[in-house]
């Protein structure tokens, strides 16, 4: 079902309620010329596949996303700006302003999705050489920024949006601290996605699980999962990082199912065997994790020394 929503999202985009079918106002406008050989003319007579509109995660492009950011519709987003200036009907004048400031907006809109993607893979690829993001001059002498400026001078489009004079009185550069934790967060969120999406695919798992003081003494409990992929591959991962003040092995027994049950597709009843270290907390045979962790989920599950 069509909604109103998406207009927000793409201003050119158009309903016909009596058809029932989604279109697009400029390249119905502007259907043919160069550069539209290869263009689907579906947004021209109409769209109704409602359920394939919108975009399913970053690998699946919906319907929109992958036609308002074709070459084909920026090109009629051009032929539309010649004509809105060369006309000079009542009509055109009155909607000139508005269509020039929608043109610009989606423009601009592109153009940030496309920076905030390459700064995207750039925090990507710190994280997965496990490098530092800043230096001690957050400013300047940090990784990100550094690596930022160098694909910058190497790529006109992103050197052209982090120096854009319309830009600057905003600051919208997002190379900031700020921006930076929320890059880092984003890509956590869907790594840890990604694990329990295949923890659930494998429908058994063994946990493992141990605490250690960090740089500022603060103890945290580490959480990990073992299984095998669709592959047959055996894979262990962390599924959680906390604080931890209760080192009884009840309360780490308990902050071991809250880690499990805070992602919420991850199901007890897939849990087989438990593995922690010879600590009388964690492998004690009446008050040790193991023992606890058993109790709390109502039945027998192995313990494997680590």
């Amino acid at each position: 079902m069509f909604s109103s929503i998406w207009y927000k999202e793409y201003p050119h985009l158009e309903y016909s309620i009596k058809a029932d079918y989604a279109s697009c106002f400029v390249c119905a406008l502007f259907p043919n010329g160069p550069g539209r050989k290869k263009a689907s003319d579906a947004w021209v007579t109409g769209v109704r596949s409602w359920d394939k509109m919108r975009s399913v995660g970053k690998d699946k492009k919906g319907k929109m996303q992958q036609h308002f950011s074709s070459e084909s519709h920026k090109i009629a987003l051009s032929d539309l700006a010649h004509f809105a200036c060369n006309m000079k009907n009542v009509d055109v004048m009155l909607e000139k302003k508005l269509r020039e400031v929608r043109i610009q907006e989606e423009e601009n809109n592109l153009r940030n999705q496309e920076a905030i993607k390459i700064l995207l893979d750039i925090a990507r690829t710190l994280a997965r050489q496990q490098l530092a993001f800043r230096g001690h001059d957050e400013k300047h002498e940090g990784n990100f920024i550094q690596i930022s400026n160098l694909v910058a001078r190497h790529n006109p489009r992103l050197q052209s949006w982090l120096s854009d004079k319309n830009m600057k009185p905003y600051s919208v550069k997002y190379l900031s601290p700020i921006s930076q934790n929320e890059f880092i967060s984003l890509l956590t969120e869907d790594v840890r996605n990604r694990i329990v999406k295949d923890i659930v695919s494998s429908e058994i798992y063994s946990v493992m699980a141990d605490t250690s003081p960090d740089t500022s003494n603060t103890d945290r409990l580490v959480v990990a999962v073992r299984y095998v992929d669709e592959n047959n591959v055996p894979n262990e991962r962390i599924l959680k990082m906390k604080e931890t003040r209760n080192k009884t092995g009840e309360g780490q027994a308990k902050e071991i199912l809250d880690s499990l049950k805070s992602r919420l597709p991850i199901c007890r009843d897939g849990l087989v065997y438990q593995s922690y270290d010879y600590t009388a907390s964690m492998s004690g045979t009446f008050n040790g994790v193991q023992q606890h962790l058993q109790e709390m989920v109502g039945r027998n599950i192995p313990y494997i020394l680590c």
